[in-house]
């Protein structure tokens, strides 16, 4: 007997600031699903972009590949994404997620594919890259939820599926209704909780402790209830057609400020001075007087509009009084720098001349 292993499915994740460098994450399957894997002698390889699981396969007649075990008929494979940089949160085009309290969620249990490409965010085909409808809250100890009401509130806990899974009613008591569930106990993976006719929320109950800087989960379903392009088993639980599903995540983009503070140059005016960019992609305002904090005469150059970050730098930016240039390549601002505001997010960068 002739033992391989051949590909059950595919993850790819691509980070539009990482591009370059796919390595700045790293995946690891969750503790029931390791231990799965374990029994069904599944491989889990990870890759700088993703991750591949195979199963073990025999050659019968004519050359055919069979699988060596069947899988269960219904059953997920749970897995975390874990950042590398401690500033992937803030580098990404979302809105900011409190570290180790709100992650990005996936799934493959709705059909979200563009052509051949199997998206697993929330907004997939229309907008391919996660947004806030794939962000949801960890669940660890217990949810609480007041409200004024005289009547009985009910909390309705749905799966994933959208199914109902329990209800729980509170009384009030003195015109409010206070209710609370343990979340743990409720099961596994995602759930959306509702309570009466106020704003539901959605949370993630992992199957082991997840790990630092932790920056998503992806939960893999097999069963009947999976859209065809999307599921990897057929309802025998033997492996069908490999699959590649597929996340992406935008880069963050902000209005870059610099403040340009004439130490050396005590005579510069805000007329004098311009930013431009060697490839004209990106176009800055023109400069204006500002008192920094410290109580400097400095001016103010912003971009005319976001500018994306990246790990590999804007180049070409010059500082200019005139025609003459004070400084050939100007930095970009680091994740440090990025700042949230009501109206988006801005970096602010320092240039002394």
């Amino acid at each position: 007997m002739e033992l391989t292993y051949k590909s059950l499915l595919d993850f790819e994740f691509r980070h539009e600031y990482f591009r370059n460098f796919p390595d700045r994450f790293t995946y690891v399957p969750q503790g029931q699903t390791l231990e799965l894997m374990g029994k069904r002698g599944l491989l889990f390889k990870k890759r700088n972009n993703g991750f591949t699981i195979l199963y073990q396969a025999i050659k019968g007649e004519g050359e055919q590949l069979i699988p060596l075990r069947s899988l269960p008929g219904r059953f997920a494979f749970r897995f975390w994404i874990t950042a590398l940089s401690p500033h992937a949160g803030i580098l990404s085009d979302l809105p900011l997620m409190r570290a180790g309290s709100r992650i990005l969620y996936f799934d493959n249990v709705h059909d979200r594919k563009d052509g051949t490409t199997l998206y697993l965010n929330a907004d997939a085909p229309t907008d391919p890259f996660a947004g806030e409808k794939d962000i949801v809250t960890m669940a660890f100890g217990t949810w609480r939820n007041e409200q004024s009401a005289t009547e009985p509130v009910p909390v309705r806990v749905q799966d994933v599926f959208g199914n109902v899974i329990e209800v729980r009613v509170s009384q009030p008591v003195e015109g409010k209704v206070r209710s609370q569930l343990e979340l743990a106990g409720i099961g596994k993976g995602f759930i959306r909780l509702t309570p009466g006719t106020g704003d539901a929320e959605s949370f993630y109950i992992p199957e082991s402790v997840p790990p630092p800087r932790v920056f998503a989960a992806i939960d893999l379903y097999a069963g009947k209830d999976i859209p065809p392009a999307y599921a990897f088993t057929d309802h025998n639980g033997m492996p069908s057609s490999p699959k590649t599903f597929t996340c992406r995540v935008e880069n963050r983009k902000s209005i870059w400020r610099y403040m340009v503070v004439p130490r050396f140059n005590t005579g510069l005016t805000a007329a004098q001075l311009s930013i431009e960019h060697m490839d004209a992609e990106h176009a800055f305002l023109p400069a204006g007087d500002i008192t920094t904090p410290a109580g400097e005469a400095a001016f103010l150059i912003e971009s005319d509009g976001p500018v994306p970050h990246g790990e590999e730098p804007v180049k070409g930016l010059a500082l200019k009084k005139g025609i003459t240039k004070l400084i050939a390549e100007l930095p970009n601002p680091g994740p440090e720098q990025i700042r949230a505001h009501r109206e988006g997010f801005y970096s602010e960068v320092y240039v002394y001349v």
